[in-house]
């Protein structure tokens, strides 16, 4: 029987990460998978520990050979992962079962480090913990820089998170001053950049999230926070921004370049919302963006106003038509269960 190990939902969160663990449980679930409970947020760290400790002995005893046991990384403390590998790697000198990874984040991209060097070490430190496991990486990108630091027993490409969603979405008209919605964590240390949008003249930014310190604007007005659920009903503008870091310049720190290998759940939020995309040229996704003609590639954002000058009510329309495929694969959990089905192919 295959598994799926996941934790129990803590109080309700105003960013897309929590939707995307419990979206890719029930596409797991619908697919077959057995649910066993890892642990219960909100508990203290002990507790996870031994509860996680817990579930991965049920999952074991529960799983046969040839079985898989889907994991959710990262946990935090990293100290859970690391019990929760090495749990699972004992037993499999008892059981021959699979175990595969679908990574979230790597925080070895991701988090602020110091030197380069220290961040191969840590993201080298973080392969080899998953060293026998099928890693599913969210894209190519992704995919090159975890290679050849550290290959992996095998892997597979996501593509794009799931975004499951069966409501009714808002109508999208152009105008001549286009809306551009900015959705997530609004913190001054997560992003800075939305602290100089006023700065971007010809634009209006809504901004829909947790954590927002400012003030609003002639062009930037604040929206209010919203679960996952709720926020996509709320998003009425004409473009989505998928951005990071502390300037409306570029892309930078480590926030921002970590934008050149991930694949942010928000972008998948706008897809199923219906909504073209403003991403960063050197992001991993902008190829991606590109080639389906479902939005705007730009190196700053301060490029926005000539580059509206240049589109008219065919072009966005054209956007919308390309964006609703797309649309429809990740609204009802394709990209997820296409991995399901080829790990199915090569047992």
């Amino acid at each position: 029987m295959n598994i799926v190990l996941f934790e129990s939902a803590g109080k309700q969160k105003y960013n897309a990460g929590s939707k995307a663990r419990r979206d890719a449980l029930k596409i797991a679930v619908n697919s077959g998978y057995r649910h066993i409970r890892l642990f219960d947020n909100g508990k203290a760290r002990l507790v996870i520990a031994l509860e996680l400790m817990q579930g991965c002995f049920r999952a074991i005893c529960s799983a046969g050979n040839g079985d898989n046991i889907l994991i959710q990384y990262p946990y935090r403390p990293m100290l859970l992962n690391r019990i929760l590998f090495g749990v699972l790697r004992v037993g499999r000198k008892i059981k021959k079962y699979d175990v595969s990874v679908l990574i979230h984040d790597l925080l070895g991209l991701c988090d602020e480090i110091s030197e380069d060097m220290d961040r191969t070490v840590k993201l080298k430190n973080e392969l080899y913990m998953m060293r026998s496991c099928s890693l599913i990486y969210h894209n190519e990108k992704m995919r090159d820089v975890c290679e050849n630091i550290l290959p992996a027993y095998s892997y597979y490409i996501l593509g794009l998170f799931d975004y499951l969603y069966y409501g009714e979405i808002c109508l999208r008209e152009y105008c001549d001053m286009p809306v551009v919605m900015v959705a997530g964590n609004l913190s001054k240390d997560k992003c800075g950049y939305v602290y100089e949008l006023s700065s971007v003249g010809g634009v209006v930014f809504d901004l829909y999230g947790a954590n927002y310190a400012g003030q609003d604007s002639e062009n930037v007005r604040y929206r209010g926070k919203f679960s996952p659920e709720e926020l996509i009903l709320q998003l009425d503008g004409q473009f989505g921004l998928v951005w990071d870091g502390d300037t409306v310049e570029t892309c930078g720190g480590a926030n921002g370049n970590y934008l050149r290998y991930n694949n942010p759940h928000k972008l998948s939020l706008y897809i199923a919302a219906g909504v073209p995309l403003i991403v960063w040229k050197q992001s991993a996704l902008a190829g991606f963006v590109e080639e389906n003609g479902i939005g705007i590639c730009v190196d700053s954002l301060e490029e926005l106003p000539e580059v509206f000058k240049t589109l008219n009510d065919k072009k966005y329309r054209k956007m919308i038509t390309n964006i609703e495929r797309i649309k429809e694969e990740i609204s009802n959990g394709m990209q997820l269960r296409h991995i399901f089905m080829d790990m199915q192919i090569k047992k």
